[in-house]
């Protein structure tokens, strides 16, 4: 995306992306790329690391996380293994990284977690402040 000219979309969409990039370096050089081409706002989607989402409940939903999880990397091969994941963020890690990409002085950051049957996802919307 080098090739394109900066600030030439008013909104972008990042969605279910940064999970398939490997640390957190990778995930770091979309955003500032994502920077470079937007204009007015980012929207970043993603799912968050599932063994962490597990962490926090019990029961059946627990389970259910837990086999999630498995179907994703094991079936549909999605990225990291789960004893070595680099690929997917927590819900904590989702926010600093956004913040520290994002800094309060030039945009106006909103963070919120949408809770699904398919996964815990991680939404940011990020408005470049003007003037």
């Amino acid at each position: 995306m080098k090739n394109m000219k900066s600030g030439i979309y008013d909104v972008v969409l990042c969605k279910n992306t940064l999970h398939h990039m490997q640390g957190i370096a990778q995930k770091e050089m979309c955003l500032d790329e994502l920077k470079r081409l937007c204009r007015k706002r980012i929207i970043l989607m993603d799912v968050e690391y599932p063994m962490a989402e597990s962490a926090r409940l019990k029961g059946l939903r627990k389970a259910f996380v837990k086999a999630r999880h498995y179907y994703y990397l094991n079936i549909l091969g999605e990225a990291g293994p789960e004893s070595t994941d680099t690929h997917f963020l927590s819900v904590q890690d989702f926010r600093q990284l956004v913040n520290r990409k994002f800094p309060s002085a030039q945009y106006a950051v909103s963070l919120k977690e949408i809770p699904t049957l398919k996964a815990n996802y991680m939404c940011a919307a990020i408005d470049v402040r003007t003037g």
